[in-house]
């Protein structure tokens, strides 16, 4: 989740689709 949470912020275009398949 933590993950998750952090590209959500990075990237708010991320709301609309899944986090990608391989998180950073």
């Amino acid at each position: 989740m933590r993950c998750t949470f952090t590209l959500r912020q990075a990237e708010p275009h991320s709301r609309s689709k899944p986090f990608p398949s391989s998180p950073l």
